[in-house]
């Protein structure tokens, strides 16, 4: 699933795109960036592993700061067993 946010103000500055990427990297909260989003990074890595991705920048050709966010998709299948009436999980 993949989610975009974007706005058309000013746009987030080099150096907060820098320690965002810095943190991601490393896991080393950052002074100067918000708690938000080291913590949005640090819940979307406990509960997706390395398979979500964040990316924060600026529209250079727009102005703004655009957001994406992609995670994985999970579909749980339901398999009934042979003598089973209750559907399991697989």
């Amino acid at each position: 699933m993949r989610i975009r946010l974007a706005d058309t103000g000013e746009g987030i500055s080099d150096e907060l795109v820098e320690k965002i990427e810095i943190f991601k990297k490393t896991g080393v909260h950052q002074e100067g960036l918000g708690v938000g989003i080291q913590n949005a990074i640090e819940r979307l890595k406990s509960l997706y592993d390395d398979k979500s991705t964040v990316r924060i920048g600026r529209d250079e050709a727009y102005g703004g700061t655009n957001v994406e966010i992609i995670l994985p998709i999970y579909y749980e299948r339901k398999v009934k067993e042979e003598n089973d009436e209750d559907p399991v999980d697989r």
